[in-house]
């Protein structure tokens, strides 16, 4: 339903007129959340399932079901704009993930080059500690910024100390 070139092209225009009417500072992200369900039976630790994923093939392959950080359980295209900040048609095709972050030990970083690596099967962690510390770096920013939904992440040191 949502391949319709017609339903496509409304909500494009939809989009178009929303940045218009923003101002030029705006963040504006568009994305989805359309990873497959757990197969029916495979993980007990889930509760959802049924699918035949196999049969049907709705990762493609890909690692991970819906509710998973991997792109089996995303797989949708990114879309962000914020001018000064981000280039315009600027492409990224690396992804840092880290898990358990509420944990008292999260998980260790992960990194991927989700265009020559789909399946993300090569972490990149190692060989690209740049990428690391700028992904720590976001995330320290954000979790600092954030008073009203504050997420203190073991580990990580606070740009702002004083902050929760």
């Amino acid at each position: 339903m949502w391949t319709d070139p017609r339903l496509l092209g409304a909500l494009f225009a939809q989009g178009q007129r929303l940045l218009a009417a923003l101002s030029i500072l705006s963040h504006v992200v568009f994305t989805s959340d359309n990873g497959t369900t757990h197969p029916a039976g495979k993980n007990p630790r889930f509760g959802t399932g049924g699918v035949d994923s196999d049969f049907f093939n709705s990762t493609a392959g890909l690692r991970g079901y819906k509710g998973s950080v991997y792109e089996g359980g995303l797989r949708v295209p990114l879309i962000v704009r914020l001018p000064g900040r981000i280039q315009a048609g600027a492409v990224n095709d690396f992804k840092a993930v880290r898990q358990r972050l509420k944990t008292p030990q999260p998980g260790a970083w992960e990194l991927y080059d989700l265009k020559s690596d789909p399946n993300e099967q090569n972490d990149l962690a190692g060989q690209r500690p740049e990428l690391i510390a700028k992904a720590e770096a976001i995330l320290r920013d954000q979790v600092h910024k954030n008073l009203v939904f504050p997420v203190p992440i073991p580990g990580l040191r606070p740009k702002n100390p004083t902050a929760p």
